[in-house]
């Protein structure tokens, strides 16, 4: 790797630039320890429960999340929460492993008990299947016990990763929602996922879909389509809009743009399954053609942590024309602020739920390119709100942007329009009613 792809991939580097701008990006190290030891010093937090769980009556629903990562699927979970404690559901949470998940349900005044052993955690070398089976059978045990030790009333799985709380939740009586946000994370190949999705039939006393495309398979197995709720992921809109006006401009520096270029963002995981190697090859193709757009990355694991790093790595070492236009942020508490600085949002992914990343980039009027996946043709109607392309098509990225970079009107119509269909369809009150009516009918009956 050469020198110049070195300093673009130095992670130390590229948060002392965020810093600069009193942004607040979290490595991977920071959202799992120094977060949360953070929030653990406020009064005002409830305790982190290792041991025996609190006192009181039990709760309207134990939440249990397979990751205390805060992106995608855990965020929209926190979010949730919220807006259900503000209607006065009383509700817990399980997680699996300590991180920014904690720390953000423990400011809400959510009770967050912690697995002792994280059950998904990277196992390598000899006996990693054993180390992996070991803490899975932990994991297990654990939550069995803490269901019947709290008697949760409901008990609400984030993802479909949740066959064994379900299992817990069925030998203690206690009825399970199902929420499936996406199908394609951590499933494995094509008869991992069917035998997951059976396991979602049998246990599951409701589905909580995000969106037709997530709810079709289920539906498409036999299960009562009666007891499925579609529940778009929704956001807050107010706070996207403060988040607009307050960081455009001091967001956009961190990616160097100069007067006239445009800067077009990928934000994610950085995985292959999300397209981040079709990014970077889109942007390969689009350098080559033209010399006006700088790009951002943001999201994370940068580095070792990130199983996928060296292909990452490989793909920024066949591309010289992109690195020095490029800037990779890592994971970030921030990612608002930095698509209010960007000019075009790119969601590039092979498989999708109903990704909150749409929904942030539409609300702050910021025209999409995405592909036709999924729940994202659900949100974005070609031509009107984005533009839709194929999965695994860097060339046609490439020409969406090119297209969009030639027609600012274009971009402002489409970005505009986008908004508009937030504010009107795609809003957090919406999903938590929505949410709200699933647990009414299992709580009072």
């Amino acid at each position: 790797m050469d020198t110049e792809l070195t300093n673009i991939l130095d992670m130390p580097s590229i948060l002392k630039a965020a810093r600069a701008l009193d942004l607040r990006p979290c490595g991977p190290k920071t959202s799992r320890h120094e977060a949360t030891a953070r929030s653990m010093r406020q009064d005002r937090s409830p305790p982190n429960h290792r041991g025996h769980p609190p006192a009181g009556s039990p709760p309207d629903a134990l939440f249990v999340s397979v990751t205390g990562d805060y992106y995608g699927a855990p965020r929209s979970m926190h979010l949730l929460i919220e807006g259900l404690l503000r209607r006065g559901y009383r509700l817990e949470a399980a997680l699996a492993a300590e991180g920014g998940l904690a720390e953000r349900l423990r400011s809400s005044g959510v009770s967050v008990f912690v697995a002792p052993t994280d059950p998904y955690a990277a196992a390598r070398g000899p006996g990693a299947a054993a180390v992996k089976l070991w803490r899975r059978l932990r994991w297990s045990q654990w939550l069995f016990g803490l269901v019947r030790r709290r008697r949760p009333r409901l008990l609400y799985l984030n993802t479909l990763r949740g066959a064994t709380a379900a299992v817990a939740a069925r030998l203690s009586r206690v009825p399970v929602i199902w929420h499936l946000r996406g199908l394609e994370t951590g499933t494995g190949n094509s008869a991992f996922r069917a035998l997951r999705l059976r396991c979602v039939c049998a246990l599951a006393a409701k589905v909580v879909a995000v969106s037709e495309a997530t709810a079709a398979p289920i539906a498409a197995l036999g299960y009562d389509r009666r007891k499925i709720t579609i529940a778009y992921n929704g956001i807050d809109v107010a706070g996207v809009e403060l988040a607009a006006r307050h960081w455009a401009a001091r967001a956009r520096e961190l990616s160097g743009a100069e007067p006239g270029e445009i800067v077009i963002a990928y934000a994610g995981r950085l995985d292959p399954h999300k397209g981040i190697l079709d990014f970077i090859h889109a942007a390969r193709l689009y350098c080559e053609r033209r010399e006006d757009a700088r790009f951002l990355m943001i999201g994370g694991p940068v580095g070792p942590e990130n199983p996928d790093w060296a292909a990452i790595a490989d793909a920024l070492a066949h591309a010289p024309q992109v690195r020095p236009r490029l800037v990779i942020t890592g994971f970030t508490n921030d990612v608002l602020a930095l698509l209010a600085g960007c000019d075009i949002v790119t969601l590039p992914s092979h498989a999708e739920g109903f990704p909150r990343a749409v929904l942030e980039a539409m609300a702050l009027g910021k025209p999409l390119v995405a592909t036709a996946v999924g729940g994202i043709p659900e949100a974005v109607i070609d031509g009107q709100h984005g533009l839709l392309i194929p999965p695994n098509d860097p060339g046609a990225m490439a020409r969406a942007w090119e297209r969009l970079a030639q027609d600012a009107a274009y971009r402002n119509r489409l970005g505009q329009v986008a908004a508009e269909r937030v504010r009107t369809q795609f809003t957090l009150e919406a999903t938590t009613t929505a949410v709200a009516g699933a647990l009414n009918t299992l709580l009072h009956t």
